[in-house]
């Protein structure tokens, strides 16, 4: 990452369009400043925005509020800053970065692929028991489809968010 500034490496959390709710909005984060990601950035080529989370923002920044809509280069190429999420997120934990990730050709045959995490809000009157006792079900149907990359891959953590 550079804005006339020392390289930093930074390990970047790749969002995922899911339906149509984004999961900060399924985190129940609002940003500082600015937005989080629109559903046309997760296409192809349009998804040259990121959001930073507050620490990177006050180390490499001096919480400057002006960086929203300024243009950063990581890994070569350009990338527009579009929020700064609150000093309060921390998730996935380690991770100061936020970037769409556009969909790949191979997504749908790379059945091994460990690095995609789900989440979700409970419906209004569903419990936490009742969702595990769904995901133990989804998880068994996928293990027996696909023993070789499902075995055991599917649990579900819950956190409270307030």
């Amino acid at each position: 990452m550079s804005s006339n500034q020392t390289r930093e490496l930074l390990h970047i959390a790749p969002y995922f369009p899911v339906s149509d709710v984004e999961r900060f909005d399924a985190l129940n984060v609002l940003p500082l400043y600015g937005r989080t990601f629109l559903p046309e950035e997760y296409e192809p080529g349009k998804g040259q925005v990121i959001v930073i989370g507050y620490g990177l923002w006050q180390r490499r920044f001096g919480g400057d509020p002006n960086l929203v809509g300024r243009q950063l280069t990581l890994n070569g190429q350009p990338h527009t800053v579009v929020g700064i999420l609150p000093p309060d997120f921390q998730y996935p934990p380690g991770r100061e970065l936020w970037a769409p990730r556009q969909p790949r050709n191979n997504d749908r045959q790379v059945r091994g692929a460990s690095f995609i995490r789900v989440v979700a809000r409970l419906k209004p009157g569903r419990s936490g028991a009742e969702a595990q006792a769904e995901m133990n079900n989804i998880a068994a149907q996928l293990a027996g489809e696909y023993p070789q990359t499902n075995a055991g891959a599917a649990r579900l953590l819950s956190a409270e968010l307030h």
